[in-house]
């Protein structure tokens, strides 16, 4: 579905939030960063004051494609990193090395 139809839905159901994932895209050479970025754009656009949370693959790291991303401010990115953290502290400790948080 397009960034365009995506907006455009989330403003029919007259949501306050939506969640906005897909498949990885590795085949693509910035990996869909472009259209999770031009999405939440296109949300915030249609529909101002909709909290955007958005559940993407890592861009296999590459700070370039992650900055395209979080440059359209998905609301909810410092949320959901706290909350695995917290999750992970109480329910898998062991899993939480420095390395990880590195």
């Amino acid at each position: 579905m397009s960034p365009r139809k995506v907006a455009e839905s989330i403003k029919t159901m007259q949501l306050k939030y939506a969640t906005i994932t897909g498949v990885a895209r590795d085949d693509l050479e910035d990996e869909g960063a472009w259209l999770y970025a031009e999405t939440i754009r296109a949300v915030h656009e249609a529909v101002p004051g909709c909290g955007v949370e958005m559940l993407a693959p890592d861009f296999s790291g590459h700070a370039h494609l992650l900055n395209q991303v979080f440059e359209m401010r998905p609301e909810s990115l410092l949320t959901m990193l706290k909350r695995f953290l917290e999750f992970s502290r109480r329910s898998a400790p062991h899993l939480l090395t420095r390395d990880l948080l590195k």
